[in-house]
């Protein structure tokens, strides 16, 4: 039980962070965007795509 709730928690987290680089993406050319928050976003990206690839 406590593995799905992890699983549900890595997908909630990691459907926050596709969204929000797809408003980064969108907003690049209005607004530009902050280089750090990118670079955290995707590194967590892929930290949570290992995490769900190894469980799967």
């Amino acid at each position: 039980m406590a593995d799905m709730q992890a699983i549900m928690k890595a997908q909630a987290e990691l459907a926050y962070i596709n969204e929000r680089l797809q408003q980064i993406h969108q907003n690049r050319p209005q607004q530009g965007f902050d280089k750090h928050e990118y670079e955290v976003l995707m590194q967590r990206k892929a930290q949570l795509l290992a995490l769900l690839n190894r469980r799967e």
